[in-house]
């Protein structure tokens, strides 16, 4: 007896239309149901939406390409000018231990 019963109810649930069905299912001018329109609006949102994050994105990825080729830019003048600097300060080096050289040459001849 039970499964008579919601066999029935089952069917007749299944015969009543909802009012929110109906209005999804009707046709309009366009040859579309308002269901469908709704999908579409839904779908073209979807896209807008993907299409400005994307923008976003590679917008922020420009911007940090940019930065990094400022920083690296940045890096080789730095490079460059510490390698003049090591290059001056060797050379005075040189010359000083040369001098020095000459000094202690000197004072081993005093000395012999």
């Amino acid at each position: 007896m039970e499964k008579t019963f919601e066999n029935y109810v089952l069917k007749t649930m299944s015969n009543l239309k909802s009012p929110f069905k109906v209005v999804l299912t009707r046709e309009t001018r366009f040859g579309l149901t308002f269901g469908q329109i709704m999908s579409l609006i839904s779908l073209l949102g979807a896209m807008i939406t993907v299409y400005v994050n994307l923008n976003l994105k590679i917008a922020t990825l420009d911007g940090k390409i940019n930065e990094n080729t400022i920083r690296i830019e940045m890096l080789e003048k730095t490079r460059v000018d510490d390698a003049k600097s090591i290059e001056t300060v060797r050379t005075e080096n040189r010359q000083e231990h040369m001098i020095l050289s000459e000094k202690l040459d000197d004072i081993l001849e005093k000395l012999n």
